[in-house]
Protein backbone atom coordinates (compact mmCIF):
# COMPACT_ATOMS: atom_id res chain seq x y z
CA UNK A 1 0.00 0.00 0.00
CA UNK A 2 1.06 3.35 -0.68
CA UNK A 3 1.26 6.20 -3.19
CA UNK A 4 1.62 5.74 -7.13
CA UNK A 5 4.56 7.82 -6.61
CA UNK A 6 5.81 5.31 -3.70
CA UNK A 7 4.67 2.40 -5.99
CA UNK A 8 6.93 3.59 -9.09
CA UNK A 9 10.06 4.44 -7.45
CA UNK A 10 9.75 0.91 -5.87
CA UNK A 11 8.83 -0.98 -8.98
CA UNK A 12 11.78 1.00 -10.76
CA UNK A 13 13.99 -1.47 -8.60
CA UNK A 14 12.40 -4.68 -9.18
CA UNK A 15 10.85 -4.89 -12.48
CA UNK A 16 8.30 -7.56 -14.07
CA UNK A 17 5.67 -6.14 -11.04
CA UNK A 18 1.77 -5.14 -11.39
CA UNK A 19 0.70 -1.91 -9.86
CA UNK A 20 -2.59 -2.53 -9.11
CA UNK A 21 -4.98 -0.09 -7.20
CA UNK A 22 -7.36 -0.21 -3.41
CA UNK A 23 -10.04 2.52 -4.22
CA UNK A 24 -13.56 2.37 -3.01
CA UNK A 25 -15.25 3.66 -6.31
CA UNK A 26 -13.50 6.45 -8.05
CA UNK A 27 -10.38 7.79 -7.28
CA UNK A 28 -8.54 10.79 -8.40
CA UNK A 29 -4.81 11.40 -7.85
CA UNK A 30 -3.85 15.06 -7.95
CA UNK A 31 -0.40 15.82 -9.03
CA UNK A 32 1.28 18.43 -7.10
CA UNK A 33 5.11 17.20 -8.51
CA UNK A 34 5.53 15.55 -11.80
CA UNK A 35 5.81 11.37 -11.30
CA UNK A 36 9.12 9.87 -11.56
CA UNK A 37 9.73 7.89 -14.88
CA UNK A 38 8.84 4.22 -15.53
CA UNK A 39 12.34 2.96 -16.02
CA UNK A 40 12.15 -0.75 -15.20
CA UNK A 41 10.83 -3.34 -17.59
CA UNK A 42 7.17 -5.34 -17.52
CA UNK A 43 5.65 -3.09 -15.02
CA UNK A 44 1.94 -2.84 -15.31
CA UNK A 45 -0.36 -0.38 -14.01
CA UNK A 46 -3.57 -1.49 -14.06
CA UNK A 47 -6.70 1.22 -12.91
CA UNK A 48 -9.12 -1.81 -13.40
CA UNK A 49 -7.46 -3.32 -10.28
CA UNK A 50 -9.60 -1.36 -8.09
CA UNK A 51 -13.13 -2.27 -6.67
CA UNK A 52 -15.91 -0.95 -8.54
CA UNK A 53 -14.00 -0.27 -11.18
CA UNK A 54 -16.63 0.86 -14.47
CA UNK A 55 -15.87 2.67 -17.64
CA UNK A 56 -19.85 3.15 -18.00
CA UNK A 57 -20.55 5.03 -14.97
CA UNK A 58 -17.37 7.14 -14.73
CA UNK A 59 -15.94 5.14 -11.60
CA UNK A 60 -12.08 5.16 -12.22
CA UNK A 61 -8.87 5.79 -11.08
CA UNK A 62 -8.44 9.87 -12.32
CA UNK A 63 -4.69 10.91 -12.85
CA UNK A 64 -4.92 14.49 -12.54
CA UNK A 65 -1.90 16.61 -14.24
CA UNK A 66 -3.83 20.02 -13.57
CA UNK A 67 -1.40 21.66 -10.75
CA UNK A 68 1.60 20.36 -12.45
CA UNK A 69 3.97 23.35 -14.33
CA UNK A 70 4.28 24.07 -17.94
CA UNK A 71 5.92 21.56 -19.50
CA UNK A 72 5.45 18.63 -17.17
CA UNK A 73 4.17 15.18 -18.45
CA UNK A 74 1.86 12.82 -16.73
CA UNK A 75 3.39 9.10 -16.93
CA UNK A 76 6.96 8.86 -18.50
CA UNK A 77 7.34 5.44 -19.84
CA UNK A 78 11.23 4.26 -20.78
CA UNK A 79 11.28 0.87 -19.64
CA UNK A 80 10.59 -2.08 -22.12
CA UNK A 81 7.07 -3.22 -22.13
CA UNK A 82 5.59 -1.27 -20.00
CA UNK A 83 1.82 -1.90 -19.85
CA UNK A 84 -0.87 1.01 -18.57
CA UNK A 85 -4.65 0.42 -18.12
CA UNK A 86 -8.30 1.25 -16.79
CA UNK A 87 -6.89 5.24 -16.16
CA UNK A 88 -7.97 8.55 -16.34
CA UNK A 89 -5.54 10.84 -17.46
CA UNK A 90 -6.57 14.40 -17.23
CA UNK A 91 -5.47 18.03 -16.60
CA UNK A 92 -1.88 17.74 -17.81
CA UNK A 93 0.16 20.68 -19.44
CA UNK A 94 2.37 19.03 -21.81
CA UNK A 95 2.08 14.97 -22.56
CA UNK A 96 -0.76 12.45 -20.05
CA UNK A 97 1.61 9.72 -21.16
CA UNK A 98 4.96 10.03 -23.01
CA UNK A 99 8.10 7.47 -23.50
CA UNK A 100 11.44 7.17 -25.06
CA UNK A 101 13.39 5.66 -27.55
CA UNK A 102 13.40 2.82 -24.83
CA UNK A 103 9.28 2.30 -24.48
CA UNK A 104 9.61 -0.41 -27.13
CA UNK A 105 6.48 -3.10 -26.74
CA UNK A 106 4.27 -0.28 -24.52
CA UNK A 107 0.58 -1.26 -24.40
CA UNK A 108 -1.40 1.75 -23.51
CA UNK A 109 -4.87 0.42 -23.13
CA UNK A 110 -6.01 -2.58 -24.90
CA UNK A 111 -9.01 -2.17 -27.26
CA UNK A 112 -11.76 -5.09 -26.14
CA UNK A 113 -10.32 -5.60 -23.18
CA UNK A 114 -8.84 -3.18 -21.08
CA UNK A 115 -9.23 0.86 -21.46
CA UNK A 116 -7.29 3.82 -20.65
CA UNK A 117 -8.50 7.44 -21.38
CA UNK A 118 -7.31 10.76 -21.73
CA UNK A 119 -9.13 14.31 -21.12
CA UNK A 120 -8.23 16.50 -24.18
CA UNK A 121 -8.23 19.99 -24.09
CA UNK A 122 -11.65 20.25 -25.54
CA UNK A 123 -13.22 17.65 -22.82
CA UNK A 124 -13.40 14.63 -25.73
CA UNK A 125 -12.24 11.56 -24.02
CA UNK A 126 -10.28 9.50 -26.43
CA UNK A 127 -8.98 5.84 -26.12
CA UNK A 128 -5.16 5.70 -27.00
CA UNK A 129 -3.48 3.16 -28.97
CA UNK A 130 0.27 2.14 -29.49
CA UNK A 131 1.62 2.41 -33.06
CA UNK A 132 4.92 0.56 -33.03
CA UNK A 133 7.13 2.18 -30.82
CA UNK A 134 5.35 6.01 -30.42
CA UNK A 135 2.14 6.70 -28.82
CA UNK A 136 -0.64 8.15 -30.88
CA UNK A 137 -4.00 9.65 -30.81
CA UNK A 138 -6.25 7.85 -33.16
Amino acid sequence: TGSLREAITTTNSIGNVTITFEATGPGVINLITALPAITADGIVIDGQSQAGWDLDTDQLIELNGSALSSGEDGLNIQGESVEIYGLKITGFPNNGITGGSSAVNAKIGELGEKTLLVEMEMMALILLQVVGQLIQIE
